[in-house]
């Protein structure tokens, strides 16, 4: 535990350090049956990427509520937030579900100490369940501002594109090249000045795919084949007869033909299938066949700060903006 600790009755609440890392993986393993490796916490919170609130009983941790950070565009100015991730608790201490039980602790002080005005972001957003959701708005920690839908798009053979062409890009890509994807950044950024926009520009597509240290992604570069201009970046993950489309990088009006390219890279890989998750407000951006799925888009009301209403509807989200895909 840090030094920083705090006395709350039977529990006490603690801000992360490294020093924690085995306890939290140990938690995370009892909390959810699989392993969160070292090299996997290091990519998630090391170096201040990210943080977390932890609550301990006996010098046991009992919970834990961490957050990543996250570059945004907010309707066109640079601004951060944090992903909200990793929220768990030990099975004994599951029935005190109050406002002071211990999931209550540990999210209103990762609240209070990162999320809103004064404080370093201002936004919290996450990806939970509808039942998660309906708790979190009766404890007054989230108000849903939006919701995830999924597109997927039947795979099959096709005549390779004749104006356009795909280059896979690696963590050694060319300044030329990374030049080329920074200005599809620039122009997707361009289009979303009245929405929330992770960013996506080369370091961070480095950070969030390339660098990965578990997962392997695909990259791919899109240029108009005569002329060498850059159309967009899309970004997969190979499933066998499926493929997952994790990310999108470009003008919104190459849309149509950058998810066209996604799915001939898939279908000569094999897959029968490619499926992406978008934000239910922007969905009309995409073309496949649309599914609800059971996940909300929360933004944070413990304290003062950015109103639901001023976002509702505004967040650009996909697979590539949750940290467990």
């Amino acid at each position: 535990m840090t030094e920083s600790s705090q006395d709350s009755g039977r529990w006490q609440l603690t801000e992360s350090s490294s020093a924690d890392s085995e306890a939290i993986r140990a938690l995370f393993h009892e909390v959810f049956g699989h392993e969160m490796t070292s090299p996997m916490w290091q990519w998630k919170y090391g170096e201040g990427r990210g943080h977390a609130c932890l609550v301990w009983r006996d010098d046991q941790l009992v919970a834990h509520y961490g957050g990543l950070n996250r570059k945004i565009m907010l309707f066109g100015q640079p601004d951060e937030a944090v992903q909200i991730g990793d929220v768990m608790v030990k099975a004994l201490e599951r029935g005190t579900l109050s406002r002071k039980g211990p999931f209550m602790i540990a999210a209103s002080g990762f609240i209070e100490r990162y999320i809103g005005d004064g404080c370093r972001y201002a936004l919290g957003y996450g990806f939970p369940t509808r039942r998660a959701m309906q708790a979190a708005v009766r404890q007054k920690l989230y108000a849903q501002v939006d919701s995830i839908v999924e597109h997927r798009w039947a795979l099959q053979q096709s005549r390779p594109a004749i104006f356009s062409s795909a280059t896979q890009l690696s963590i050694n890509a060319s300044a030329g090249t990374v030049k080329k994807i920074e200005a599809t950044w620039q122009a997707m950024r361009g289009c979303f000045k009245h929405s929330v926009l992770g960013v996506r520009d080369w370091d961070y597509l480095v950070q969030r795919y390339l660098k990965h240290p578990l997962r392997q992604y695909q990259l791919f570069l899109i240029c108009k084949r005569f002329t060498g201009k850059p159309l967009g970046v899309v970004v997969l993950q190979p499933e066998g007869r499926r493929s997952r489309l994790m990310d999108i990088v470009g003008d919104s009006a190459d849309f149509p033909r950058l998810l066209g390219h996604a799915q001939k890279i898939a279908c000569s890989a094999g897959a029968e299938e490619l499926y992406g998750w978008i934000t239910r407000s922007h969905a009309h951006l995409w073309n496949g066949t649309e599914e609800e799925q059971d996940v909300c888009v929360p933004s944070s009301v413990w304290q003062p700060g950015l109103s639901p209403e001023q976002v509702s509807n505004r967040w650009w989200l996909t697979f590539g903006d949750a940290d467990f895909c």
